[in-house]
């Protein structure tokens, strides 16, 4: 009895002495942390074809110190889920949808805007330089192997934008045998979602190809909002149909992998996505408008990302390794209007590219009591963005252009078999047109028992305005501002980790200062302008369970609240809930699985004066899948049982209770 009282008194001892060793610089930190803010970097950058190694489910090889959520769609790929609800149920991640199959949708994380998320696909940026933003709705699940959620600001490594954090999607690659797999799906507004995907590995090289279609009516019924533009109330709320929501999209996904001679080997990757999609607009559009005023809005983008990796395990020095190569994001977006709500009719095309290259050397090393691996990186890019329109006398944005240069160095520092290791990273960026500047990240990462792991971080983050911010033209209610400042933050959070067997249990505590917060303010009775506002303030608890006590039963949530306020005035920055809940349960028996969803999101404020508001809402999804013949599978699933109607933004109603079956083999 003595014994194991010494024992636990001891290891009470180790977390509390390496719980004190990580928190007593954030301490420092957050007393003052606008004396810590530097200049940080503004230009385009990106991270390379990301390779995961085989780090834990909870752990980014990126980012290896930040709070990560980690999403296998293969667990899912059963069911008719998409990206943006993979997204959507994330602790510390909110989603916003303007309609419903196929229509856009943007994530923000920490509280941060959609712009100040940076999103990687196989190592190519594909945040648009013309809007800052990436719409979900256009990366199929189906092609996804592993998502990383990086909370928590991080330019130090991924450079702009990263200020609420980082979202990497990795596609699928070959894994150790043959596997083709085939996926459709038929539900409700006429949906009907194919997938297909071959991976071939052999001795010297590899081949994944991929193949997703998603088409749909896209109608649906909703309920009117109870409140108006101006917050007034609505008297009687009607029952419309969401007209004019049709859409197609294909994508097509490509990799190959050569090994080559002398510990060298070669990747190229190509996504090929193309949409072809109506917008029906705001509500209003259907509810008051229509049909004196036609509904004929169309959209048709397509996007190719591609990229080449080089890497060099043996370079004649013991640990030493490199890397290089490019990539490039392309964007092409038509858009037309013959008859808008405002102003005269709409026909133009943005394009907009960001090719990049870089160089990275790699090396590792145990000198001594630690273990040592360092990183020192150089990247060149180009963000292009323009615009064209054949109507006569249409205000143009024009071409514009932003060269970039950027060194990054990072040092892992391991000590005790790594259960106490130092991160710390720094980045310098120059950019065309924006001033030289420096971004910085510290992480602290401490083992004292095999089933506790704490983390601390600190770090600032930045992100430019877009071509779009500071040049679009003085048209209709809206102009860009070229006198934008660059957003600048830092950020910290600390966390503890307990991980005993068939359970994983996580809170995390942040903040995060965000100054330059760019925010459309109107200017006149008319005209609406990005500005430059005062300091952001966000803090929250991110929490987080899974528990598999036996093969046959998983249970799985997550709760985050946030504080998201602006510090001039205190009122909360709009688009944000306080508090949202994810619970998820699966039950097997045999070749049989039940499974079902619930989530909560709190009434949240939809304008910068906290004037207008979405109401608090819950949300359940439940359905079932048989498994037969051992490849072959199908599921029935039914989305929002209880009919809840649901807006995650101003007049942009979503779909209620809808019905999905899905069928398909996996070998």
């Amino acid at each position: 009895m003595l014994r194991a009282f010494t024992k636990t008194l001891l290891l009470r001892r180790r977390v509390f002495l390496f719980a004190l060793l990580l928190a007593a610089p954030l301490h420092a930190y957050a007393q003052d942390p606008e004396s810590i803010l530097p200049e940080v970097a503004a230009p385009p950058a990106d991270i390379g074809v990301v390779t995961v190694s085989d780090e834990e489910e909870s752990s980014s090889a990126q980012e290896p110190g930040a709070f990560t959520s980690v999403i296998k769609p293969s667990q899912y790929d059963r069911r008719a889920k998409s990206t943006t609800e993979l997204l959507s149920e994330t602790v510390g991640v909110d989603v916003t949808s303007l309609g419903g199959e196929g229509a856009l949708s943007t994530a923000s994380i920490r509280g941060s805007s959609a712009e100040q998320v940076a999103v990687f696909v196989d190592g190519v940026r594909i945040n648009s330089s013309l809007t800052g933003t990436v719409d979900f709705s256009t990366i199929p699940m189906e092609s996804i192997e592993r998502i990383e959620v990086i909370r928590g600001a991080s330019s130090a490594r991924f450079g702009t934008d990263a200020i609420g954090g980082v979202i990497n999607i990795v596609t699928k690659r070959a894994g150790a045998k043959r596997a083709i797999d085939a996926k459709i799906t038929g539900g409700s507004f006429l949906t009907l979602q194919t997938a297909e995907s071959w991976r071939e590995p052999r001795e010297d090289w590899d081949l994944v190809l991929a193949h997703n279609h998603h088409s749909t009516g896209g109608e649906f019924t909703f309920t009117s909002a109870g409140i108006q533009m101006n917050g007034g109330s609505v008297a009687d709320p009607r029952t419309y149909r969401r007209l004019h929501n049709k859409s197609i999209s294909e994508d097509l996904l490509a990799k190959v992998n050569l090994d080559m001679p002398g510990s060298t080997s070669l990747g190229v990757s190509n996504d090929f996505f193309w949409t072809d999609r109506n917008v029906p607009g705001m509500e209003i559009e259907t509810t008051l408008l229509y049909p004196a005023n036609p509904l004929d809005a169309h959209e048709e983008l397509f996007r190719d990302t591609t990229g080449v990796r080089f890497n060099a395990d043996d370079l004649g020095v013991k640990g030493l390794s490199m890397e290089a190569g490019a990539t490039n994001s392309f964007n092409h977006d038509h858009f037309t209007d013959p008859t808008p709500a405002l102003g005269g009719p709409i026909d133009v095309t943005y394009v907009s590219l960001s090719p990049e290259g870089h160089a990275m050397l790699m090396h590792e090393a145990s000198p001594g009591p630690a273990d040592i691996s360092s990183m020192l990186r150089y990247q060149y890019g180009y963000d292009y963005a323009c615009d064209s329109s054949p109507i006569s006398g249409r205000p143009l944005m024009g071409s514009h252009g932003r060269h970039s240069n950027a060194a990054f160095a990072e040092v892992e520092v391991g000590f005790f078999d790594r259960k106490l290791k130092f991160i710390p990273s720094a980045r310098v960026e120059g950019a065309t047109g924006r001033r030289t500047r420096a971004s910085w990240r510290v992480s602290a990462i401490g083992r004292p028992a095999g089933f506790v792991e704490i983390k601390a971080n600190a770090g600032t983050a930045f992100r430019y305005p877009t071509f779009m911010e500071l040049y679009w033209p003085d048209q209709g209610y809206l102009r860009g501002n070229p006198d934008l400042e660059d957003e600048l933050s830092f950020g910290w959070d600390a966390g503890v980790a307990f991980t005993p067997p068939k359970t994983r249990i996580e809170i995390a505590y942040f903040q995060n200062y965000i100054d330059n917060q760019i925010i459309y303010v109107p200017i006149s009775a008319f005209t609406i302008q990005p500005v430059n506002t005062s300091r952001v303030k966000s803090q929250g608890i991110e929490f987080s369970v899974s528990f598999e006590p036996w093969r046959w039963l998983g249970i799985f949530g997550n709760y985050t609240w946030l504080d998201a306020k602006y510090r001039s005035n205190g009122q909360r920055l709009p688009g944000r809930p306080d508090h949202k809940a994810n619970a998820r349960i699966e039950g097997r028996a045999g070749p049989l699985t039940l499974f079902g969803n619930l989530q909560y999101v709190s009434a949240y404020p939809l304008n910068a004066a906290n004037t207008v508001s979405i109401t608090q809402r819950t949300t359940a999804d439940a359905g079932a899948t048989l498994t037969f013949a051992k490849h072959f599978f199908a599921t029935l699933e039914v989305k929002d049982v209880t009919n809840v109607q649901i807006y995650d933004a101003r007049g942009f109603p979503l779909p209620r209770r809808s019905y999905w079956f899905t069928m398909g083999a996996k070998t």
